[in-house]
């Protein structure tokens, strides 16, 4: 809540009473204001001298009862006599410190306008999805005490025709270079230890690991980037953690969070997409919006369409939904676009689902989204940009493809790897096609951008696994696996059973085609084919103990053909081979790989 001194305040809610008090209570300390006014829907109070920045604790108090509203970070900020304008329903200032900012865009997701030479916007809103938020350019960042919910947006409080005023302060900041850490697929639904055990295997891991890595940045700002999925809206309500238990457990993250919306994270009782929303715009705020950050413009978008057939008010319906961009969305993102002058400016796209996919045979990229629903209106929109990244996850596997000469698009493997199945199953986290579970890192210095794919509990130098398959094969052909792997869908103790013997598979789970592969045998270069297979280790981790132990595994949880799995043919089976991986940046990864090499849960 940005306050300030003797304004009158309004906080939405129902029950206010004459009489009532609103209280901020902060460790021992108190603060009591009287409610001034209150309607069905909202109260007011004058805000007082001696509420300072911070984070508080408020509520109601009623003669000698008291209820708890819940917590808010106050900012108290100048006092910005915005005058009324004629069909403006919002309106406020946009300042750092004492001085007003002048040509900042301040949109409610609908229509955007422009801050004056005082640093004052207003908008003729109608106030469709309830928040109002500033397109923090370069050079700035929103001023906040809070990392999970940085202070870019402001929740409306009146009614549609009731004019109100949100501010903004940002607070200046060096970002040229920067740092993102980019995760997605969370799926924490607090399922504890006789299950997947997701918070401790979740906490224990990416909490951790990503705490040291922000605090190793000293020379550079971080920001995160969660691509969606923070939630399991299946378990929303049988075990009571929604988005908004899921702000609470990252509570403490490292570095300022930056989300996007997935189809996970919609209300389960909602049988339609904008009011599925309402729980995760109240925890998060705006479904799509942008900002600058050093010399990169960054755009968020919702691309998954809720409908959750037979959903409604106690019953959890199908969770069904679409994957595609509402025409409202299009028509914000040109306008958005519209504003960048640069055209050779590197543009960073998130959304939840990616537009395309190379998971197939012949290893071309293909549209994901329902070609009926203006995929190719989407990707035209960056028509006449050189330098665009798509960032996504939802699939839990890592995918690199280009559309046209312009647009890169990432998709990035999970956090949870299969649900946090494999971790709880094997110890080890594997994703379906065979990455470890993990995020991407990008390094942004000015206009370049240089990335990598990081493994939770990893090293950055691993960055591929390679398989013995004479060993694989071995394993496979045991009488107690083949009798596990024949009840898998599928023939799936065929698996492997093309493969010619002294084959060698070298799965590279960030590979783009920039990438190269070489491998010598005594000295000699043997050929690496591209091929289209499943990860061993990932169907050991999840498949194979699945069935083993359940009698049964998840749809779309089983491993996965790739297309970043490579093949060369070996003179020998006990060779030595020399691998060397280089990426696009020329950075090499290497491996003695010395055979027989077993195939384990414990290899490398």
């Amino acid at each position: 809540m940005s306050l300030v001194k003797g304004n009158s305040q309004a906080i939405s809610g129902k029950g206010f009473a004459t009489g009532d008090e609103i209280v901020f209570k902060t460790g021992d300390e108190e603060v009591v204001v009287n409610i001034a006014t209150f309607t069905d829907t909202y109260a007011t109070f004058i805000v007082p001298d001696e509420l300072t920045n911070g984070q508080y604790s408020m509520l109601v108090q009623r003669d000698k009862k008291r209820q708890e509203l819940g917590i808010t970070t106050i900012t108290i900020v100048m006092n910005f006599n915005v005058p009324d304008k004629q069909g403006a329903t919002i309106k406020g200032a946009v300042y750092c410190g004492t001085n007003p900012i002048q040509g900042v865009r301040v949109s409610d997701g609908i229509k955007t306008t422009i801050t004056d030479e005082n640093g004052f916007y207003w908008l003729n809103s109608t106030k469709l999805h309830g928040y109002v938020f500033v397109c923090t350019p370069s050079g700035y960042q929103p001023r906040t005490n809070n990392n999970i919910i940085p202070g870019f947006w402001s929740t409306l409080t009146a009614n549609r025709t009731t004019t109100e005023q949100h501010n903004f302060e940002l607070v200046e900041v060096q970002h040229e270079n920067h740092m993102l850490l980019i995760a997605t697929d969370l799926h924490l639904a607090n399922r504890g230890p006789s299950s997947n055990n997701d918070m401790a295997q979740f906490n224990n891991g990416f909490m951790v690991e990503t705490k040291q890595f922000v605090e190793s940045q000293t020379d550079k700002p971080v920001y995160a980037i969660i691509l969606g999925d923070m939630s399991w809206d299946g378990y929303w309500y049988s075990r009571n953690y929604d988005i908004s238990n899921y702000v609470t457990t990252v509570s403490s993250f490292a570095a300022p969070m930056y989300h996007v919306m997935g189809n996970h994270d919609n209300d389960p009782y909602c049988a339609n997409d904008f009011d599925a929303e309402k729980k995760y715009k109240k925890a998060l705020g705006p479904t799509y919006y942008s900002m600058d950050i050093g010399d990169v413009h960054y755009i968020f978008l919702d691309n998954t369409v809720y409908i959750n057939k037979g959903g409604l008010l106690g019953t959890v319906g199908e969770r069904n939904y679409e994957k595609f961009l509402s025409q409202i969305q299009i028509d914000w993102l040109k306008e958005d676009l519209s504003a960048v002058k640069d055209k050779n400016k590197p543009v960073i796209v998130s959304f939840h689902c990616p537009s395309t996919s190379n998971y197939n045979s012949t290893f071309t990229t293909q549209l994901t989204f329902n070609p009926s629903y203006k995929a190719t209106e989407f990707h035209r929109c960056f028509d006449g940009f050189s330098n665009v990244h798509f960032l996504n996850g939802h699939t839990h596997i890592n995918s690199y493809t280009t559309v046209g000469s312009n647009i890169q698009e990432h998709n990035i493997a999970a956090i949870c790897e299969t649900w946090w199945w494999s971790g709880k199953t094997s110890g080890l986290n594997v994703c379906i096609d065979g990455s470890p579970a993990g995020y991407a890192v990008f390094e942004v210095n000015g206009q370049d951008i240089k990335w990598y794919y990081k493994g939770i509990g990893q090293s950055k130098s691993k960055q591929f696994r390679t398989y013995d398959m004479n060993s694989v094969k071995t394993f496979f052909s045991r009488n107690d696996v083949l009798a596990i792997m024949e009840k898998l869908s599928g023939n799936r103790k065929d698996d492997y059973a093309s493969l010619v013997n002294n084959s060698v598979l070298i799965n590279v789970w960030n590979y783009d085609p920039a990438w190269k592969i070489e491998v010598k045998e005594n000295g000699n270069k043997l050929s690496a084919k591209q091929v289209y297979l499943k990860d061993p280790l990932h169907t050991i981790t999840y498949d194979y103990p699945r069935m083993r132990d359940n009698g049964s595994v998840t749809d779309g949880f089983t491993t996965d053909n790739n297309p970043h799995m490579f093949q060369v043919v070996t003179s020998s089976a006990t060779s030595t081979l020399e691998i060397t991986v280089t990426d696009r940046f020329g950075n090499d990864y290497t491996e003695t790989m010395t055979r027989p090499k077993q195939f384990l849960l414990s290899m490398e």
